[in-house]
């Protein structure tokens, strides 16, 4: 009994992803709200951009409308984050394994063009494979894998009570960004 019990402690975050993953391709919001911690995801998301922007400034520093574009800069950082952090966009971000930017030099998607979903094997007919990264026995970082390990976003999920997990955070990878989480 006791083997079984630390066996479903252990493999709980995979278990979680795999309802995350499921409610958000039957288009279930109540289970994706249920697993979804929308307050510390979007301070997680508001401060990774925030440490980003704050970064691309400080080579503006001394610049006599600095500090106006950087009080802009926070506004449209929590606008756009209220803006995508909606059911609707974590279930296509969960669904198609995230969405992952262009390539450099990579065109624009054609005007009215739904966004691309990666090349993951969700393309292939089958769901996107994840990778788990284990920081502690509280956090797990789900990174989309497609046939390469891929670093560049993930699904951050937090331990609630025994064994169960809410999504708190989007790891992002930006330029002078803390780790997903940090300050939470």
């Amino acid at each position: 009994m006791a083997t079984a019990l630390a066996a479903y402690w252990y493999f709980s975050p995979y278990l979680a992803i795999r309802k995350l993953h499921a409610a958000a391709e039957a288009g279930d919001l109540g289970t994706i709200n249920e697993h979804v911690d929308y307050a510390r995801l979007r301070a997680s998301l508001k401060a990774q951009l925030g440490d980003a922007m704050a970064g691309s400034m400080r080579e503006t520093e001394g610049h006599p409308l600095a500090s106006a574009g950087a009080a802009v800069g926070r506004m449209m950082i929590a606008g756009v984050v209220e803006a995508l952090v909606q059911p609707p966009v974590l279930m296509y971000s969960i669904r198609t394994g995230l969405a992952r930017p262009r390539p450099a030099g990579a065109p624009p998607p054609a005007a009215g063009a739904s966004p691309e979903a990666p090349a993951t094997a969700k393309a292939r007919g089958r769901s996107p494979m994840w990778r788990a990264e284990r920081l502690g026995a509280n956090r797990v970082v789900f990174h989309p894998v497609d046939g390469q390990r891929d670093d560049s976003a993930g699904l951050v999920l937090d331990r609630y009570g025994f064994a169960t997990w809410k999504l708190t955070g989007m790891q992002l990878h930006l330029p002078s960004s803390r780790p997903a989480g940090a300050g939470s």
